[in-house]
């Protein structure tokens, strides 16, 4: 008999399933995508059944692949965070697409509540911005016409748990991206609930991300859910980013950049939001974050939309010059340092002569930019520097992307061998709440070390810092008209 753990990865664009043993091997995985649906310019949406089908789809294969007899001591759960979900209580059915964090629909909303904007941050630690989800679910709420009484609400970890064992409950990391959860107290707030006007009847319950949520019976097998937590706090947690200072950055659609504080909440300046690093039953902290809107996703765009190059693999060995060429990728808003939700993209520095693989390599260079910003406000945040740069996601495995990144920032960048970094570090608290060591599971891949000269690198940044004005200029003056 054989004894696994599957970790669930639903993500912006897919769901993963992950067959693991007990030693961070990866037996076998697999993976549907999810229709991207954009309504209106800005507006991006999920089918919230698609994704549950998608689930259940890969969990099937999943079993399908192991013995009876086998063991599967439990199912771990990690997801796309702010994303909102609004359900039939009756009939367990959406009663709208569920709203994605990349969604600007709700800018009207958040500029109706400046008034509210410091007690807002102080009770958060975040914006009130479209990418958060209480503005989301007001918006929902103004567009059904079921009662309330018979709504469920909540993230896409509270939908599918519903889905898969009938609790309306969900995790702290979760919870405390939707602009509704006191960051202090760990809990939702009253007041924030009245200033979005949000019934509290409507929001799960909140637990640990290693506590009760409940048994799934599938293909015969009664299976416990052991663990659910945030994406990007699954990542750090798999970073193993537990000391003050630590930073880890995820490269997926968007990157967000988290430093571990400790015990010490958030300063609210510069940009950088509080999150909660972690809250289990036996440990918490807290982070700062830098929330990056397009990292990887502008390379989607230039290969998929503009066809500018074929295959990822084609970036590996790139030469990192774009020859005066600058990306800036606010194609839904400008995230950190500037939170400009009416910024828009920009290619500046084109002449006769510049090429496809300068945009290529523009768009590349735009992700490091983008994490030295981020860098750089987090360390000016917690007055602390950044101790140990580790990175993940898809874009951390191009070498080219990576050096630059250790150039730019003139720090050394780390990269691991596993690469499902989101869907590892959930699993590791499912293990450690099933009482295994997880100490020496992580292995190191790669360690970049800066080469660049500084006149070059300075050269670089000034350059990036130029063409991001031109675009904080323009959103400015349209917001003037």
């Amino acid at each position: 008999m054989k004894t696994y753990v599957i970790s669930i990865d639903q993500s912006t664009t897919s769901t993963k399933v992950f067959l693991m043993d007990t030693k961070g091997n990866i037996i076998k995985e697999t993976a549907k995508k999810h229709k991207q649906i954009y309504p209106e310019n800005g507006w991006v949406e999920h089918d919230a059944m698609e994704i549950y089908q998608n689930m259940m789809d890969c969990l099937h294969q999943i079993l399908h692949t192991i013995n009876q007899e086998d063991e599967v001591l439990g199912i771990c759960l990690t997801n796309q965070r702010e994303t909102t979900v609004i359900w039939d209580m009756d009939s367990g059915l959406p009663l709208y697409h569920a709203i994605v964090w990349q969604c600007r629909r709700t800018i009207p909303i958040c500029e109706s509540l400046k008034a509210y904007e410091t007690i807002v941050e102080e009770k958060t630690g975040l914006k009130i911005d479209p990418y958060f989800s209480a503005t989301k679910l007001k918006w929902l709420l103004n567009h059904v016409d079921t009662p309330v009484e018979k709504i469920m609400a909540g993230t896409m970890d509270s939908w599918l748990l519903y889905k898969l064992c009938g609790k309306h409950v969900c995790d702290h990391t979760n919870a405390s991206r939707t602009l509704l959860y006191h960051l202090k107290d760990k809990k939702w707030d009253d007041e924030l609930l009245k200033i979005f006007d949000i019934p509290k009847c409507i929001l799960p319950e909140i637990v640990y991300s290693d506590g009760n949520f409940g048994s799934v019976e599938i293909d015969g097998r009664v299976i416990p859910i052991l663990s659910v937590i945030g994406d990007s706090q699954s990542a750090l947690y798999a970073h193993q980013a537990f000391k003050l200072g630590d930073v880890k950055v995820t490269m997926g659609t968007g990157s967000s950049v988290m430093m571990n504080l400790g015990k010490q909440l958030p300063e609210h300046h510069g940009g950088v939001v509080g999150a909660l690093a972690y809250h289990t039953t036996k440990k918490d902290a807290y982070a700062g974050e830098a929330i990056i809107n397009a990292s990887a996703d502008t390379l989607n765009w230039l290969r998929d939309d503009l066809g500018l190059y074929e295959k990822d693999q084609m970036l590996n060995d790139i030469s990192m010059n774009a020859h005066g060429v600058y990306l800036v990728p606010a194609f839904v808003g400008l995230g950190i340092p500037y939170w400009m939700s009416r910024a828009k993209a920009c290619i500046s520095g084109i002449s006769r002569n510049t090429t496809k693989t300068d945009i290529v390599v523009a768009g590349m260079q735009s992700i490091a930019y983008q994490i030295y910003d981020a860098i750089c406000a987090l360390e000016e945040n917690a007055d602390i520097s950044a101790t140990r740069i580790s990175a993940d996601g898809g874009a951390s495995k191009n070498p080219a992307l990576m050096q630059f990144l250790a150039d730019i920032c003139d720090k050394d960048i780390i990269t691991y061998k596993q690469s499902a970094f989101s869907a590892f570090g959930v699993y590791l608290l499912g293990l450690q709440k099933l009482g295994y060591a997880c100490d020496d599971l992580q292995k190191i891949d790669q360690i970049y070390h800066p080469k660049m000269d500084k006149e070059t690198r300075m050269r670089y940044i000034e350059g990036w810092k130029q063409a991001v004005d031109v675009v904080v200029y323009d959103a400015d003056k349209r917001g003037a008209l």
